[in-house]
């Protein structure tokens, strides 16, 4: 079975998923913060699409998505904040045993007139 929810001293943590399988699509935190859980295809192995955090409303908090190479291995991670004008975005390669990063894109994020990067 499945565990749809979990309580502890913090509260009561729900959990939901996609149709009958094992795959979680939702979790909600007792403080009003939630994640919502999105998936590929059948063809692309049903593998993590995204994750979206919400705050209490529904108000966003932040994302990430994931991209795949033919093997699985995750080849892009784009992550996303309310605060920030564009997203960050890394790619992931590799040289024989060597991990390549590649900054695609840094956010710049605006707090009360000041630009930090």
């Amino acid at each position: 079975s499945r565990l749809t929810r979990e309580t502890n001293p913090l509260g009561a943590f729900d959990y939901t998923y996609v149709g009958g399988t094992r795959r979680l699509a939702g979790m909600a935190a007792p403080n009003g913060l939630a994640a919502a859980f999105s998936y590929l295809p059948n063809a692309q192995d049903r593998r993590l699409a995204g994750i979206a955090h919400t705050g209490p409303g529904g108000v966003a908090v932040s994302a990430f998505g994931y991209g795949y190479d033919a093997d699985g291995s995750i080849t892009r991670w784009t992550q996303s904040q309310p605060f920030h004008t564009v997203p960050e975005v890394r790619g992931f390669s590799q040289r024989g045993q060597e991990l390549i990063i590649d900054i695609i894109s840094v956010p710049v994020t605006l707090f009360a007139g000041f630009i930090a990067v």
